[in-house]
């Protein structure tokens, strides 16, 4: 397995846990939403509030996993420290990205 080739395998698999983490995203805001229509009908509140917290709880490790796997990355390959701090640039900002959705809720 060449160089190049592993480097994108590992930032295939940062894009795949960025797709998780935007719908981890996606699945807070549905969450919220059920919970403003159950909050109307005053129905097992505590149980959505509960799940909610755990869905962000997910958010929380899967960011930490990728800043993990980004400065893995930039100490196994220091030849390629460029292609990383932009990989990690990329990141940053789809994540930024996902909290900004988020705060429009």
């Amino acid at each position: 397995m060449s160089l190049s080739s592993s480097v994108n395998i590992k930032v295939n698999n940062i894009n795949i846990r960025l797709q998780k983490l935007s719908e981890i995203g996606d699945s807070i805001k549905e969450k919220l939403e059920e919970l403003a229509k159950q909050t109307e009908k005053n129905l097992n509140l505590e149980k959505l509030q509960s799940m909610i917290d755990e869905l962000k709880q997910v958010q929380i490790d899967l960011k930490l996993k990728l800043e993990k796997q980004t400065s893995r990355l930039k100490k196994a390959f220091p030849k390629m420290q460029a292609q990383i701090k932009q990989k990690r640039i990329e990141v940053r900002e789809k994540i930024e990205k996902v909290k900004n959705k988020r705060s429009r809720l």
